[in-house]
């Protein structure tokens, strides 16, 4: 079920790679020549260089948002990190695997920024592994994103930048979790994050969604059990040796992480703790098609042209958590660039500033009420932040995207926490299609970094 629902998106939502590269090369420099070589690419296109910013200024994010996903720089939009021509799904990379990643944003600056990356190894709870980066990297410690193309045939204007991995200049040894971060060159600041992962086939995972054991959580929560079968491999202490996480769709805000087995037997480990793997069923995610400006979808209202840029207003969205459920296809949260308008999806696809609107009779009190998705990097960030309009009666938010099809949530959370809520928003119903990827970690005693030995996605269907 779950492969014919991919195979069905992928086919409807074609995402291709194109575009040309400066140079067919990656150029490694010194950190003392980095500036100066910028300098002068800038020059040879006639850009004046901007000027450095003192470090003093920089700002420098905790591991929290470091090591997480995450974009702390406005001017970049649209980033999607996905395996090569698959762009719903999570960026799992088997070891030896002939399919690399493909990380791709957009850039709304004036000028073409210089930019390079760095791997990051994390342990299975994503704190920072003890290895140094010679341990698990072949190649070079960083390197630069030199493929990039412009914008055309859109009101906004943007750069368009890619990058593979692995590729010549870096490539990684060991299984695990990690993380790409992207820093720029002139000022040496954190762009952006992405997590990913390398992963093994060393043991089997059998997985299976059952009925809540709670009675209260019957017609809200899904849950899963799972076990690990290793006939020719053995692990000596699995309660100490072996971690497992699982996420729901692409969030990290209600994954689980670092499960221990329950029972132990030499080949198998069974994962069926009561309750330990239930998670709120939700609703199915709301869509929104833009993928044409010119004949636009039924649930947007209007659509104004300016100079600088495309208007769109949706139709008013209402509360689902008192209404009858509706199955209907999603992409779980995640998003898709598309254009009908124009052939080149990464290039031609043009942004809009897009007005989303919730009607809600009254304010909650004690929360603020935020659009999340892939979209806000399944993030509780302060651009996706609602206000509160009288006037109308809801919570409106104007986001600027890009040409494609999205989906997204309404989540309330307290004014003075984190956590999200879709209680009084979307609801939650039993029935929810819902994707669940199991990650099974292995730590041998005396190994100094957690082996990622499985990885296994299920349907709750």
């Amino acid at each position: 079920m779950l492969k014919q629902k991919l195979l069905s998106i992928l086919c409807f939502f074609i995402v291709l790679p194109f575009g040309k590269s400066e140079s067919g090369t990656t150029h490694l420099l010194p950190k003392q020549q980095k500036i100066t070589h910028v300098q002068e690419t800038l020059c040879e296109k006639g850009k004046r260089p901007k000027s450095l910013r003192p470090t003093t200024q920089q700002y420098i994010p905790d591991d929290s948002l470091a090591l997480a996903n995450y974009t702390f720089d406005p001017q970049i939009h649209s980033v999607k990190f996905t395996p090569y021509g698959f762009p719903l799904l999570l960026p799992i990379l088997t070891q030896n695997a002939s399919t690399p990643l493909s990380l791709s944003f957009d850039d709304f600056s004036s000028d073409v920024r210089r930019f390079y990356y760095k791997i990051i190894a994390c342990n299975y709870d994503w704190s920072r592994s003890e290895l140094s980066e010679n341990e698990y990297l072949n190649g070079y410690t960083y390197a630069y994103i030199e493929d990039y193309d412009f914008s055309f045939n859109t009101l906004r204007p943007f750069t368009h930048y890619w990058l593979t991995v692995p590729n010549e200049q870096i490539q990684i040894t060991k299984s695990g979790n990690y993380v790409i971060q992207v820093y720029d060159d002139d000022t040496d600041e954190l762009i952006l994050t992405r997590r990913f992962f390398i992963a093994e086939k060393l043991v089997e995972i059998r997985a299976q969604m059952i009925i809540p054991r709670m009675v209260s959580s019957m017609d809200t929560r899904q849950e899963l059990v799972f076990s690990i079968h290793h006939p020719e491999m053995e692990i000596r202490n699995p309660r100490m040796e072996i971690h497992a996480n699982v996420i729901q769709n692409g969030r990290w805000d209600n994954a689980v992480i670092g499960a221990s087995p329950r029972i132990s037997r030499p080949d198998r480990d069974l994962f069926d703790q009561p309750g330990q793997f239930s998670f709120d069923a939700g609703k199915e995610f709301r869509n929104l098609d833009l993928r044409s400006f010119r004949s636009p979808a039924p649930e947007i209202l209007n659509i104004n042209r300016y100079d600088s840029g495309f208007e769109i207003t949706l139709r008013k969205d209402y509360k689902r958590f008192n209404k009858t459920y509706r199955d209907f296809p999603d992409i779980n949260g995640s998003f898709a660039i598309q254009t009908f308008d124009f052939d080149n999806d990464e290039l031609e696809s043009d942004y809009a500033r897009v007005l989303f609107s919730l009607y809600s009779p009254t304010a909650f009190a004690q929360h603020d009420v935020y659009l999340f998705g892939e979209f806000s990097d399944w993030q509780i960030k302060p651009e996706f932040r609602m206000a509160y309009n009288n006037i109308i009666n809801g919570y409106v938010a104007e986001i600027e995207l890009k040409q494609g099809v999205y989906n997204y949530y309404y989540v309330r959370v307290p004014k003075d926490g984190n956590t999200i809520d879709l209680s009084e928003t979307e609801g939650s119903w039993r029935n929810t299609e819902n994707r669940y990827t199991i990650f099974v970690y292995y730590r041998p005693f005396g190994q100094r970094y957690d082996r990622l030995i499985a990885v296994e996605t299920i349907n709750s269907r």
